[in-house]
């Protein structure tokens, strides 16, 4: 009975090797012990118990356990926790691809894979064609005030305003428009001072050869006493100073009230107080600082101490909704030069000639450390100089790269599967042949 039984393991492959012929007694002890000394079986191994549809079981039943590979003494140092490292994601953001309701300064990416465990991220590059407008709605403005003292003593103040049309223009050409706009403001007839008939006049030119802009003030007759000065206001963007005035030769003042092709009495209040108060003590009043220039029938010059940085842009900024803190960024406060946490995500610098394109790829990208466990959606801003978003009109199609750095874990250690896989090996093929 049991030779039916050893063929039908045979046929049904239970024996790795051909069984050996049982002595007369009926047992495999002494065989079992030669091959245990030979190495055949591991420690854990018990010869006794023989196969049965791959694993062991004990006493013909059919509890089974599970087959684990033999640990030498090496294996018992190797740590199987797995080592970090890092891996990059990367997003190329195609402004042909933003939403038609999106500015394209202004727009959102959602993720349709959200990317978790960022360490860190930064701006790979960004290119763009220069060929924006330099002049927008919002950027635009040239405002000033005058003075007038009339023959009983009663000092005025009025504030013009002028608006330059948006587009592009050189420097002679926007001294061309901004006159323009002169023109249509005597038109309208609010460049006086009640019913006179001597407005101020004010004319711009533009220097090809040390690329400066004067403005030539003067009255048809001088028979009046009028003042004039440049007004910029800290709240909004200085087109004064853009144009090569600075800050020096301006006075700030709150130009909420000013109406552009219009003229509007204004308070004396402010910085403008003082010369207010100086022009009612005398028809002669001087500005020690030369910012209140008195007018009369000769023309008074007044140029701009810098250059006129209209025909190209100095560069802008990319700022971002995700939640980095590592920026900071100066601002005037309080009579003072404060730094503060911003959202700038980079600076980018126009170092291209107009009607060429802007290649932005730093050597050295500048990373942020990103505080968010899980990035599904972030917005991105285009801004200017002075943190003004820009328009469509100032900047064309672009594409932009980010680079997003990733922390990953190994679930195991290269040493310790290197080991479990040369034990699962030994285990498989056994080397000692039987006797």
């Amino acid at each position: 009975m049991s030779g039916v039984r050893e063929y039908k393991r045979r046929r049904e492959g239970d024996f790795i090797e051909e069984p050996p012929k049982r002595r007369r007694g009926g047992d495999f002890l002494e065989q079992d012990e030669k091959r245990r000394r030979e190495g055949y079986f591991g420690e854990d191994d018990n010869p006794t118990k023989r196969r049965r549809g791959g694993n062991f079981s004990s006493g013909g039943g059919d509890e089974r356990r599970d087959i684990r590979p033999v640990q030498d003494e090496q294996m018992r140092d190797v740590s199987g926790e797995g080592d970090t490292y890092t891996s990059h994601r990367y997003i190329h953001i195609n402004s042909k691809h933003l939403n038609f309701q999106d500015k394209k300064t202004d727009f959102e990416v959602g993720l349709i894979t959200p990317i978790r465990n960022v360490r860190r991220m930064c701006l790979r590059s960004f290119s763009a064609p220069n060929t924006g407008f330099n002049f927008v709605s919002g950027k635009n403005h040239f405002r000033w005030v005058e003075f007038r003292k009339d023959s009983a003593g009663v000092v005025e103040m009025k504030g013009f305003s002028v608006s330059i049309p948006s587009g592009y223009y050189t420097g002679t050409q926007f001294a061309s428009a901004f006159n323009a706009q002169i023109t249509a403001l005597n038109l309208t007839g609010t460049h006086t001072f009640g019913t006179e008939t001597n407005p101020a006049q004010v004319v711009m030119t533009y220097s090809s050869v040390d690329f400066h802009l004067t403005l030539e003030i003067s009255l048809i007759t001088g028979s009046q006493n009028k003042w004039f000065a440049l007004i910029q206001d800290d709240a909004e963007t200085n087109d004064w100073r853009r144009s090569g005035f600075e800050k020096h030769q301006t006075i700030s003042y709150d130009t909420s009230a000013f109406q552009d092709g219009n003229g509007v009495f204004m308070f004396p209040d402010g910085d403008l107080f003082t010369h207010y108060e100086g022009i009612q003590d005398s028809t002669s009043y001087a500005d020690s600082n030369d910012r209140v220039k008195k007018i009369t029938s000769t023309a008074k010059l007044l140029k701009g101490a810098l250059e006129a940085l209209i025909e190209n842009r100095m560069g802008f900024y990319l700022t971002t909704s995700l939640s980095i803190n590592d920026v900071y960024e100066t601002h005037r406060r309080l009579g003072k030069n404060l730094a503060d946490q911003t959202d700038i995500l980079a600076w980018v610098q126009n170092q291209s000639s107009r009607f060429s394109y802007i290649h932005h790829e730093p050597q050295t990208p500048q990373y942020h450390v990103v505080h968010q466990d899980s990035i599904s959606n972030f917005r991105i801003q285009v801004r200017d100089e002075d943190g003004r978003v820009l328009e469509e009109s100032e900047m064309r199609d672009f594409v932009l790269s980010l680079d997003f750095e990733v922390e990953e874990h190994q679930p195991y250690s290269n040493e310790f599967l290197a080991k479990r896989y040369a034990d699962a090996y030994r285990q498989g093929h056994p080397t000692k042949a039987l006797a």
